[in-house]
């Protein structure tokens, strides 16, 4: 006996029809595809699930597949691409909590531009504002020209790091002569490492001093603060003229600063901001 499969739904197939059956060979059923194509499958191949459709459920997979292999290859492309990984990784710092600098970007108000989160629009702006791919490394880097302000065409440009790394909210600020220089830049013009010249600063220093005191000179902390004799109110600009003026070394008077038991020259001392 042989089983009415009219009506029944074989996935993308519903059957309409039985076929003229021939002696000897499986019966065939008249099938109509959601697409809207009709054809004839036998029943062996329904019941087993071999036959859904009328074939374009395999063109509709093969071409998804296709799709997602371009998409793969325009990635891995892109992940290869310099100028991509530069836009990439600066919507990570503004964009993404998770991400290790975003404390310092966008946790710290620094935003990219609604036209720069596509980054066919970034690479335009990029080309024409002078950004060349065959730079050698760290020549070409994305530099923000006012670094409390975020990423957008106005103020961004294209420089290489010494230029990038004198524009940082990290750089540190002296005024010298009139003029304000940053540490790095003013040390560099006296021959000097710029980590020397700040430490001199944060000892009490005077950026004249700081500048011209002979490398490996022994540096004490407060020893260019501003001293008082406890004894006469006197106020010395630094330890140096206080052990001049008592005639002593300059650790005796350190010394007695430390420790207000202790005299330099028969007189005890205090820093003048105590």
């Amino acid at each position: 006996m042989i089983e009415d499969l009219t009506g029944r739904r074989f996935g993308r197939l519903v059957v309409l029809s039985m076929c003229p059956h021939v002696a000897g060979e499986d019966v065939r059923w008249n099938c109509r595809c959601d697409c809207g194509a009709e054809l004839s499958v036998s029943g062996h191949s329904l019941r087993r699930g071999r036959t859904k459709s009328c074939g374009c459920y395999q063109r509709e997979r093969a071409a998804e597949l296709c799709k997602t292999r371009e998409r793969r290859i325009t990635v891995s492309k892109k992940k290869n691409n310099r100028l991509y990984n530069v836009w990439h990784g600066m919507v990570k710092r503004c964009c993404d909590p998770s991400h290790k600098s975003y404390h310092t970007y966008g946790g710290a108000g620094i935003t990219v531009c609604d036209e720069w989160k596509d980054f066919s629009r970034f690479r335009k702006w990029a080309y024409d504002n002078g950004y060349d791919e065959n730079s050698p490394k760290f020549q070409c880097t994305l530099d923000r020209i006012d670094v409390t302000k975020g990423y957008s065409p106005d103020n961004c440009r294209w420089a290489d790091m010494k230029v990038q790394s004198r524009n940082t909210r990290r750089n540190i600020w002296v005024e010298y002569q009139g003029k304000s220089y940053i540490a790095k830049d003013l040390a560099d013009m006296f021959g000097m490492d710029d980590h020397a010249l700040i430490h001199r600063l944060n000892l009490g220093l005077s950026v004249e001093d700081a500048l011209t005191i002979p490398k490996g000179t022994t540096l004490s902390p407060g020893a260019f603060s501003p001293v008082v004799c406890i004894e006469t109110g006197e106020r010395f600009p630094s330890v140096k003229a206080a052990a001049e003026f008592v005639s002593r070394h300059e650790s005796t008077v350190i010394a007695a600063l430390k420790n207000h038991n202790r005299t330099a020259g028969g007189y005890h001392w205090r820093y003048a901001d105590n």
